[in-house]
């Protein structure tokens, strides 16, 4: 009888042990952010001839704006536009091998409290430019150019006076801090927040999930970084302290649905939500660009509602939202003040302009 109850009570121990495994994850409430304020947002169109390759970065200088672009009209990365009536100013950045030249500038970070652009190629080739001095037209703009000994494979990497942190990373840490010259690894973020039982289970696909679907922001003093998650919906919030990060929260908005065929390589299923595409920070707020619905399979511009931006503070509290009746944000940047957006647009048609509209 000893031996039998003995048996039972293991059963039984297993059992419970296995369905606590198998729900502890799936039962994480994943809840769509409910703002206490909604407002539909009236585009106004500044510019609709400017010819060039949707911005990855749109920076604001007093009265203008510098576009992260390739023109058809000139062979430079940087487009400066007027925040008065749209119109084209002047362009600088080359690309090319020469020196303070870079072959592309996908890793770019834009210091607006000291007005600093910071950008790296896929070479590790990396400059500093003086935003002040390009859009005086001076050809000294670039104030320091280096090549790194390592290539960091990051999505984005920030800038933080001595140090440099690198933003999901793989196949190393998530998140990492080195000396200026990218020697030194100084610090280590390893974490990952508990999603679903199957990329818990998988942590080579949860990598791969947040490295290739996260969308990120510092905030203008170098304190607290946001990142955001597309294929399904998951907003982090991070402190930064002499280097360090630490998280600070994670919200659970929409549930990544996977396609379990593979145990590396992230695969979403067709019926995600899309989630979020961009993020930005200012000092008082986040700014998070994300669609929370599925995207249409033919003519997506058309037939997939607009995205919207949902506007939270640092604690991760739903403020407002703005909605948008046809028009699809591509790229988006707000006045410090928080008292305008400035966006690039792709209207139904597919036709796209760069416009504003006016925060309440």
């Amino acid at each position: 009888m000893s031996r039998y109850y003995t048996l039972l009570c293991s059963l039984i121990f297993t059992i419970v042990s296995s369905y606590s495994c198998k729900t502890e994850a799936d039962k994480l409430s994943y809840n769509p952010p409910v703002f206490p304020l909604e407002h539909l947002a009236e585009i106004t169109k500044l510019n609709d001839d400017l010819v060039m390759t949707i911005p990855n970065h749109i920076m604001l200088c007093d009265s203008v704006a510098v576009l992260a672009a390739g023109s058809a009209e000139n062979d430079r990365h940087f487009q400066i536009v007027s925040l008065n009536d749209g119109r084209f100013i002047d362009a600088f950045g080359y690309v090319g091998r020469g020196p303070k030249e870079l072959k592309s500038y996908r890793h770019l970070d834009f210091d607006a409290k000291r007005n600093l652009i910071f950008a790296i190629d896929n070479n590790g080739k990396s400059i500093i430019i003086n935003l002040n001095r390009a859009l005086l037209g001076r050809d000294d703009y670039v104030v320091d150019c280096w090549q790194m000994p390592t290539i960091r494979r990051s999505n984005i990497t920030y800038h933080l006076g001595n140090r440099l942190l690198h933003a999901e990373c793989s196949p190393c840490s998530r998140f990492f801090t080195t000396a200026i010259n990218g020697l030194d690894t100084l610090n280590r973020y390893e974490e990952y927040p508990s999603i679903t039982k199957f990329l818990n289970d998988n942590k080579q696909c949860k990598i791969n999930y947040f490295r290739s679907h996260s969308v990120s922001a510092i905030k203008p003093d170098r304190t607290q970084l946001v990142n955001i998650t597309g294929w399904g919906m998951v907003m982090e919030i991070f402190n930064i302290a002499d280097g360090q990060v630490s998280s600070k929260l994670a919200h659970r908005f929409y549930r990544p649905q996977t396609d379990e065929s593979d145990t590396e390589i992230f695969k979403g299923d067709k019926n995600n939500v899309i989630g979020g595409i961009q993020a930005y920070a200012t000092d008082k707020y986040i700014y998070a660009l994300y669609y929370d619905t599925v995207g249409a399979d033919d003519d997506f511009f058309k037939n997939t509602l607009p995205p919207h931006i949902g506007v939270f503070d640092w604690q991760g509290r739903e403020v407002c939202r703005y909605t948008f009746k046809n028009d699809h944000i591509m790229t988006f940047a707000v006045t410090p003040d928080d008292k305008r957006c400035y966006c690039w647009v792709m209207n139904a048609d597919g036709e796209e302009y760069l416009g504003y509209f006016d925060l309440k």
